[in-house]
């Protein structure tokens, strides 16, 4: 999510997927039950009631107010746990700087991990350690998450402030898919791909010869569209990197044992002149490397594109504009390795030092991410919101039905707004509903066998107030400018020549001490899972 998500759109259309999506409620860890039983039995009640403060240090954060709907009120009769919210106005952090500076923070705070003010808060002293809090009242939320969760995203000294949002633990790569409805995904427009005879499309010349001759024998439809006007090199791959990503090309490059920018992969640049081949042909032209996304969507939705790079949750497009035409899911090339995320984690729920219901706040948040509480708050009540078919779970008919009138049904019954709790990996990514459907089932089948996890690349970026992360905002604003030029060079030499020019200019800049970070970053990592 996250940064997994990596973008605030993208979080806020993930988390609009996810009140209308069933997460895989029969994957917990192996400790799922007990984790349940023993959080019923650890948490607060009616009978000792009590409010706790809650600040979402995220200004666009929307959520019903607790305890009017029919979701907060189950999980406030089961804790006795009253949640009154709070959140700024703005993103720029006066809000809660003030709230640091005079050490009054409420109970509870959420925070995007990435955000400086969550590292200050630590350093700072202003956030209760939970690993004693958990030792002493809830015992099963250490359980739960397992030592693995809890080492990934331990501070430097070793102590967890925080329930990390949105993770994922090597545990689960075995029962956990890493893709949701979110990733790109390429389309084919089914009616031009069967007429030319669905020929194969496992390389980047495959595609380039399908492409000339669509152009030859469909004039009037756009060969592919792409679409985005930031040009990136550490971004989620999407877009052109998403196509970048399709030759092998991996977030980082890995030599001997140490990881490099990117580009400096050797086929990064056998990529770029692909680019360049596709432009001289007239399969890219200069306005589509201008297209905005308003732009995009209006060429999308006219159906007359032939190869367009899109999402999984929309295969099987049929466009507004001509719904005669329908998309299917293109083939990836052989040696694609798109799954490979950025960063693993969102935002930080934590407890304040300042709290005087510290016992209380640690078992509600037991409660909240026992496997009763995830499925309560994500799912709905089992049977009326969501139900098991076999191994698999899926909507009920009578929510699908409420969601159909009112898109906004889950929304107002409190199902998935409350994200603070969101364990996303474990709850959504398995989702049964990707599994009972045939469309984004498919997908799965595409997208699996270049599945491309590797743990010691996630969460390396440096951080924000050091230099390295200025340096290395200040390359990519270099590279933006720079990846058109390549694209609309006059040949294969002259892409080469302005790639060396790049590489050299971003050298200069101080790459390699973003890279040596990059490197530290990795080595932590991997020393948690040795």
């Amino acid at each position: 999510m996250v940064k997994f998500l990596q973008s605030r759109g993208k979080i806020q259309i993930a988390l609009l997927i996810l009140t209308v999506m069933l997460s895989g409620c029969s994957g917990s860890t192996s400790n799922g039950n007990e984790g349940q039983t023993n959080a019923a039995e650890n948490s607060t009640n009616d009978a000792n009631p009590v409010t706790l403060d809650m600040f979402y240090n995220i200004s666009w954060a929307n959520y019903p107010e607790w305890g009017s709907n029919r979701i907060s009120k189950l999980v406030q009769d089961q804790t006795g746990v009253t949640l009154k919210f709070s959140k700024p106005t703005t993103d720029d952090n006066q809000q809660f700087n003030l709230m640091l500076a005079s050490g009054d923070l409420p109970d509870f705070i959420v925070n995007e991990i990435q955000n400086p003010t969550y590292k200050k808060a630590i350093s700072s002293g202003q956030f209760e350690d939970l690993g004693p809090l958990m030792d002493k009242y809830a015992p099963e939320l250490r359980e739960r998450m397992g030592d693995e969760y809890w080492k990934m995203n331990a501070a430097p000294d070793g102590k967890n402030y925080a329930f990390v949002s949105a993770e994922m633990r090597p545990s689960n790569l075995d029962k956990f898919l890493p893709v949701g409805p979110w990733n790109p995904a390429p389309l084919v427009r089914q009616d031009i791909y069967e007429a030319i005879g669905k020929p194969k499309l496992d390389t980047p010349e495959d595609l380039y010869n399908v492409l000339i001759e669509v152009k030859q024998k469909y004039p009037d439809v756009m060969p592919i569209l792409i679409g985005g006007t930031k040009f990136d090199f550490d971004s989620a791959p999407g877009g052109y990197q998403f196509l970048i990503a399709n030759f092998g090309i991996e977030k980082y490059y890995e030599k001997d044992g140490k990881l490099y920018a990117t580009y400096k992969d050797p086929n990064y640049v056998q990529a770029l002149k692909w680019f360049n081949k596709m432009y001289t042909s007239g399969l890219i032209t200069r306005g589509d490397l201008t297209l905005t996304s308003e732009q995009k969507t209006a060429s999308k939705e006219s159906g007359k594109v032939f190869y367009l790079i899109d999402s999984i949750g929309n295969g099987y497009y049929h466009p507004p504009n001509n719904k005669s035409v329908q998309y299917v899911y293109a083939p990836l090339f052989t040696n694609a390795t798109i799954l490979q995320q950025g960063s693993i984690g969102w935002t930080g729920w934590s407890i304040a030092k300042s709290s005087k219901h510290k016992a209380e706040a640690i078992k509600f948040m037991s409660y909240m991410l026992s496997d009763e509480g995830e499925k309560l708050t994500h799912f709905g009540e089992e049977n009326k919101d969501w139900k098991m078919d076999g191994d698999t779970p899926v909507r009920t008919d009578e929510f699908l039905k409420a969601m159909k009138a009112d898109t906004t049904y889950a929304t107002k019954q409190g199902i998935g707004p409350y994200f603070f709790n969101l364990d996303l990996y474990d709850h959504w990514i398995q989702g049964g509903e990707m599994k009972k459907n045939p469309e984004q089932r498919e997908a799965l089948d595409l997208y699996l066998p270049h599945k491309n996890m590797k743990f010691y690349m996630l969460n390396l970026l440096p951080d924000a107030d050091l230099e390295e992360a200025s340096i290395l905002q200040k390359i990519k604003t270099e590279f933006n400018a720079a990846f058109p030029t390549f694209i609309m060079a006059k040949g294969g030499n002259e892409v080469e020549r302005l790639y060396e020019e790049f590489v050299q200019k971003a050298e200069s800049m101080g790459m390699a001490k973003v890279e040596a970070v990059w490197n530290k970053n990795s080595e932590k990592m991997r020393a948690v899972f040795k």
